[in-house]
């Protein structure tokens, strides 16, 4: 069951501005939750930004999920849950981009749980 502090706790999607993740950070947002989306732009697309940016609470961040969250992650207020939803999904991009997607589907992945166990987010 929700609280009310979850209620108002942010979602953190990484990947926030790929296909997935950006559809789900507009959902999310549309049903008035806060929403902070992560994306590094290796993969995301730029018009799926500009499209978030009109969206009421959200935080969009441009960041990699595999360096030190401390750097841009420190002060994000209570988030209950976290979407990890970074990595190329399509194969002209992880072909591409071979040993970028194994460390965000690994180091990226780990970063993501050790952050949702630090704060408390499912």
């Amino acid at each position: 069951m929700a609280t009310a502090a979850t209620e108002r706790s942010a979602r953190l999607i990484t990947g926030g501005c790929g296909f997935l993740g950006s559809h789900l950070c507009e959902t999310l947002s549309r049903q008035g939750f806060p929403v902070i989306a992560v994306d590094n732009f290796a993969t995301g697309s730029k018009s799926n930004a500009k499209l978030l940016s009109t969206l009421p609470n959200l935080r969009l961040i441009e960041a990699d999920v595999c360096q030190d969250w401390f750097g841009w992650g420190g002060d994000l207020g209570p988030v209950a849950q976290v979407f990890h939803f970074a990595s190329p999904a399509s194969p002209p991009h992880y072909q591409r981009l071979g040993l970028e997607t194994m460390w965000v589907n690994s180091l990226g992945l780990s970063k993501a749980m050790q952050f949702a166990d630090r704060c408390g987010a499912a």
